[in-house]
C-alpha cells in the first residue's frame, strides 16, 4: 500500500512557501536536501563524520546519490523531474548531481576545507550541518549534522503552508514506500523512515507530524504509487517542456541600461524577476513575448542557461564577506609536509576575465548588496567599476592587485546588478561610495497583479486588501516595510488566504510592530470595526490580571495581553466578514 496520489498532491502543495520567492525556496530546499543526504549517508555507513575529500569517492558519491534521490521524483527522455523548490516540480536538463557538485561540494564544503576552524551550512534560514572538520592532518573535508540541529530544523518550515507540521515532508520522502500492515501510523512511519534515515531524524520527523485522522480510510492509500504522469501534471509545464536548448534565442542588446544598477524595495515585490529580465536585456536574449506572465518560466529557463554558460554569476553579500573572497586572496595548501601558498581568484575577478576573453556582455548579480562592508569587499576596485574608468574608456584606470601583482581593470562589457530589501536597511544608510557609483531603481508592491477570491456569492479583493494594509503600514511605520504582492500571489482559495494571514502576515506584523499589538490592530482596521467579533487582534481571556496577580493599586500599570482572534479560521462566513472588514 502506497500513499494515494491525492494524499501526495495535497501534502506536496502544503510544502510551498507562503511567499512566491523562488530564490529563497531553492536555497532552503538545497540546504534541507543536503542535510537529508548527509543523514542518509550516516545511516548507510554507520559513521557520524563523513569524509567528502575529492579522493574519497565512496562518501562523495554516496551523499551525491542521496541528494539526487531526495529531489529527483522521476525522469523522462533524459530530463529529470526535479524538486528544486519544495512544493514545485520542474523539468530540468541540468542534472542534480552536477548542481550538488557545483553548489555544495565545490563551494561551501571546499571553502570550509580551506579555512581555519569549521563552518556551518546552510547560512539561511539556519544551519543544519558542520563543515570543515579535520579528519587527519591536512584533510578538513569532514561533514556531520550540527549537534543542535533539532533547534534549527523547524526554521525551514516557518514560511511554508504546512507551518510546523512535518507530515507533508514525510509523505514526500516516502512517496514510493510500500506499507504493509498499518494499524499504528506512528510506528508505521518510523519503521519506514528508518529504512532510509537515522533513528534520531526519523523519530524527530514523526514526533512533529500531525497525522491526519483519516489515516486508515480507503482513500488514504493506493495499490500503486503516484505515477510519473501525475508527477508531470504537477510540474510547471505539464506537456512537452518548452526548454531553451541548443542556441539561445537572441534579441537586441539594450545599450541604454546602466552598467551599475541597484534594485531596492520591500521583500516580495518582484526584484528577482526584474533582475532576470535586466540580465536578459543586457545579454541580448530578451524577446518581446517574454513580457507576458505566461512566459515567466521561459524567462527563468533562459536565465539559468546563461548562468550555466558562465555569462551570469550570482553572489550573496553578508557581513563577513571580504576582499579575499570577492576579488582575490591567498590560500595555504599542505603537500608532502610542506606549506604552499596559492593565489585564488574570487568571483569578481573570474567573471571579469571571462568577459574580457569572450567579448560578450556578462552580468554579476549581488544579492543583499547592502549587507556587506563595501570598502572591505571592493577595496581599491570601487573606483574601477565607474563606467568612464573601465577598460577602453576615456578615463581608464588600472591597478596592481595586492596578491597576484597583476595589473587589473574592469571590462566595459561587465554589468553589475545589486539588490537590497529596504526592510533590512534603508537606502539612506548606504555606503556613500556605493551610492555615487550606482543608479537605483525602486521596486514597490504591485498590488494590481492580485485578483479576487470567490466564495459562493462573496468576493474578497486581494488587491484592495493589500493596498489598504500597505497604506496603514506607510502611515504608522514607513513605505519600506510595505507588503510585496508575492505573499499573496499563489493564494486562490479562502483556506489558502487564511493560512497566509495566520502564518505569514500576522507574524510579519508582529516583527514590524514588536510588542505594539494596538498598532497591529490599527493596520488590520480593528479600531474602525463596530462589531468586536470582526477584530483580528483581541484580548487574551486566559490572562485575567486580577485573578493572576490579585487586587492592588498597581493594577492600572499592566497592559492587556493580546492574541489573534481564536475564532479566525473556524467559520467560513465569519472569516470572510473578518477579512473584508479590513479594507471595506
Amino acid at each position: 500500500m502506497y500513499f494515494s496520489s491525492s494524499v501526495f498532491i495535497d501534502n506536496f502543495e502544503r510544502l510551498r512557501l507562503t511567499v512566491n520567492d523562488g530564490k529563497k525556496g531553492i536555497e532552503q530546499t538545497t540546504g534541507l536536501a543536503t542535510f537529508l543526504a548527509v543523514d542518509m549517508a550516516q545511516k548507510e555507513t554507520g559513521q557520524e563524520i563523513l569524509n567528502l575529500h575529492p579522493e574519497n569517492r565512496q562518501h562523495r558519491e554516496r551523499v551525491t546519490s542521496n541528494f539526487v534521490n531526495v529531489l529527483c521524483v522521476g525522469r523522462r527522455d533524459g530530463i529529470e523531474l526535479q524538486v528544486n523548490n519544495l512544493g514545485m516540480i520542474e523539468f530540468e536538463q541540468r542534472k542534480l548531481d552536477k548542481k550538488f557538485s557545483s553548489n555544495v561540494l565545490t563551494t561551501p564544503v571546499k571553502r570550509a576545507s580551506e579555512t581555519v576552524g569549521t563552518r556551518n551550512y546552510p547560512s539561511r534560514p539556519a544551519p543544519l550541518l558542520t563543515l570543515g572538520l579535520e579528519l587527519v592532518s591536512g584533510n578538513k573535508w569532514g561533514v556531520k549534522k550540527l549537534d543542535n540541529w533539532t533547534e534549527t530544523f523547524m526554521t525551514f518550515f516557518n514560511d511554508r503552508l504546512c507551518g510546523q507540521d512535518t507530515f507533508p515532508l514525510i509523505v514526500y520522502l516516502l512517496r514510493d514506500h510500500s506499507f504493509g500492515s498499518i494499524p499504528d501510523p506512528s510506528k508505521a512511519l518510523i519503521d519506514a523512515l528508518q529504512l532510509k534515515f537515522t533513528s534520531e531524524l526519523s523519530d524527530y520527523l514523526v514526533t512533529h507530524a500531525r497525522i491526519p485522522d483519516n489515516w486508515d480510510t480507503g482513500s488514504f492509500f493506493s495499490e500503486i504509487p503516484i505515477s510519473i504522469e501525475e508527477l508531470e501534471d504537477i510540474a510547471a509545464e505539464s506537456e512537452e517542456p518548452e526548454m531553451v536548448t541548443g542556441n539561445l534565442q537572441e534579441g537586441e542588446i539594450d545599450n541604454s541600461l546602466p552598467k551599475n544598477l541597484i534594485l531596492f524595495g520591500p521583500p516580495g515585490t518582484g526584484k528577482t524577476f526584474r533582475t532576470a529580465e535586466l540580465a536578459l536585456r543586457m545579454c541580448g536574449n530578451w524577446l518581446a513575448e517574454f513580457g507576458s506572465a505566461e512566459k515567466r518560466s521561459e524567462v527563468m529557463q533562459t536565465f539559468k542557461q546563461l548562468q550555466d554558460l558562465g555569462m551570469i554569476e550570482f553572489v550573496t553579500f553578508h557581513q563577513s564577506i571580504a576582499y579575499e573572497e570577492f576579488v582575490e586572496g591567498i590560500n595555504a595548501k599542505v603537500e608532502d609536509g610542506a606549506v604552499h601558498y596559492i593565489i585564488k581568484d574570487g568571483i569578481f575577478k573570474e567573471i571579469c576575465s571571462r568577459a574580457e576573453q569572450s567579448g560578450k556582455n556578462h552580468i554579476l548579480i549581488i544579492d543583499e548588496i547592502n549587507r556587506a562592508n563595501i570598502s572591505k569587499v571592493f577595496g581599491e576596485l570601487i573606483t574601477l567599476i565607474e563606467e568612464d574608468k573601465r577598460a577602453g574608456e576615456l578615463n581608464e584606470i588600472r591597478v596592481r592587485l595586492p596578491y597576484s601583482q597583476q595589473l587589473f581593470s574592469v571590462p566595459s562589457n561587465l554589468y553589475i546588478i545589486g539588490t537590497m530589501n529596504t526592510v533590512d536597511r534603508s537606502i539612506a544608510l548606504m555606503d556613500v561610495a556605493l551610492r555615487r557609483r550606482f543608479e537605483f531603481e525602486e521596486i514597490m508592491p504591485q498590488t494590481d497583479l492580485l485578483g479576487v477570491i470567490k466564495v459562493d456569492d462573496e468576493e474578497i479583493n486581494l488587491s484592495q486588501l493589500v493596498e489598504t494594509i500597505n497604506k496603514r503600514i506607510t502611515i504608522l511605520l514607513d513605505r519600506n516595510h510595505t507588503l510585496g504582492q508575492a505573499i499573496f500571489m499563489r493564494v486562490s482559495s479562502l483556506e489558502g488566504l487564511i493560512s497566509v494571514m495566520k502564518y505569514k502576515l500576522l507574524p510579519l506584523l508582529q516583527e514590524y510592530f514588536y510588542g505594539q499589538w494596538d498598532k497591529i490592530g490599527v493596520v488590520l482596521g480593528d479600531n474602525l470595526k463596530e462589531d468586536k467579533d470582526l477584530k483580528l487582534i483581541v484580548e487574551d481571556k486566559e490572562y485575567d490580571t486580577e485573578k493572576l496577580l490579585g487586587k492592588s493599586h498597581y493594577m492600572d500599570q499592566y497592559d492587556p495581553i493580546y492574541t489573534v482572534n481564536p475564532k479566525f479560521g473556524t467559520d467560513e462566513k465569519h472569516d470572510i466578514k473578518i477579512i473584508k472588514s479590513i479594507y471595506e
